[in-house]
């Protein structure tokens, strides 16, 4: 096992093996991740473990996990929240074209003409399709900017209330 999860490797030589990366990787490295996540702290860190061996069917596999934190912009309230990177890896190692066909429905990683997989990019991927299109807390409670909107509302709605409907005259025509 291996603590320090390298920048380009040789994926088949690595299952053949059997390797085990465990460690972090710092969000710096991540260039497209700093210009996604609002306040992503660039020394903070994600732990990954990544398992690399040949299945019974005599293919290269790359199992694993990226956890980690990433600061988003609620777009709800505009403010800072936090999104939990949890992610699982189960891929297959295909070396050309010819093999995609018996993994139609695996995640599939191609390597470079050189038989290399930047590491940094696909797992930089992996985070970048965790994280949601559009931001928000889970909870409406949770977006600090609302509670000014919400606040006092039920009087706005007795209000609103109130008014007579306009279309109420065609109501009465239909029947």
């Amino acid at each position: 096992m291996f603590s320090k999860v390298p920048v380009q490797i040789n994926p088949y030589d690595c299952a053949k093996r059997g390797v085990i990366f465990e460690g972090t990787i710092l969000v710096s490295q991540f260039k497209r991740l700093l210009s996604v996540g609002r306040a992503v702290n660039a020394d903070s860190t994600f732990d990954v473990v990544l398992h690399f061996d040949v299945d019974a069917a005599w293919d290269s596999r790359l199992t694993g996990s990226i956890v980690g934190t990433v600061v988003l912009e609620c777009q709800r309230c505009l403010h800072d929240m936090e999104f939990e990177i949890n992610i699982s890896l189960n891929h297959v190692l295909c070396p050309d074209e010819r093999k995609l066909e018996k993994h139609k429905n695996s995640e599939v990683i191609f390597s470079e003409d050189d038989g290399k997989v930047r590491m940094v990019d696909l797992l930089e991927d992996e985070i970048l399709l965790e994280i949601p299109i559009i931001g928000k807390h889970e909870n409406i409670e949770d977006c600090q900017g609302l509670d000014q909107y919400l606040e006092g509302n039920e009087e706005k709605n007795e209000i609103v209330e109130s008014v007579p409907n306009p279309f109420s005259i065609l109501k009465d025509k239909l029947h």
